[in-house]
């Protein structure tokens, strides 16, 4: 099976921050475990799987589609980061390394998107130009059909 998420620099980010999480919210206290703990980590991790989800889709739209969900996953860390702050749960040095995580990951997905519908219109493009291209040879080549008759017509006159 091929993984092409693996190749992405968003998804290798993500799978940094997931870590960063897990090893930041061991430290919270246990009566969070079901609470702002398993939130985190669950959101964490589904920054990275949203986006080898979408890497695994057939089309330019799902894969736009689960980069937007991937982003909306890191605004709902960054809401959960800023309460564990505010419950003491995290002092604001961590809170600053992964912040900066979170910056330069969806600096990533916004690039990623932007560069996925670039290609796609290209693709879609070169698409165009090539239906025209076999269009034009078609009108062509029955132009010359007709050239070579009238010819032999003049010919045989």
């Amino acid at each position: 099976m091929q993984k092409p998420h693996k190749q992405l620099r968003a998804w290798q980010l993500a799978m940094e921050i997931a870590q960063t999480v897990y090893r930041t919210t061991h430290t919270f206290p246990a009566d969070e475990i079901f609470g702002l703990t398993s939130q985190m980590r669950r959101c964490s991790i589904s920054i990275a799987s949203n986006i080898a989800e979408g890497a695994g889709r057939q089309t330019t739209k799902e894969f736009i589609q689960f980069l937007h969900i991937a982003q909306g996953s890191l605004s709902e860390l960054d809401t959960q980061l800023e309460l564990a702050l505010k419950l003491g749960y995290i002092a604001q040095e961590p809170r600053q390394t992964i912040d900066s995580l979170l910056t330069e990951e969806d600096k990533i997905i916004s690039f990623e998107k932007a560069n996925t519908r670039q290609k796609n219109a290209a693709q879609k493009r070169i698409e165009l130009l090539e239906a025209k291209l076999q269009t034009k040879n078609e009108v062509f080549s029955e132009l010359m059909e007709e050239h070579v008759l009238l010819k032999k017509d003049l010919g045989e006159r």
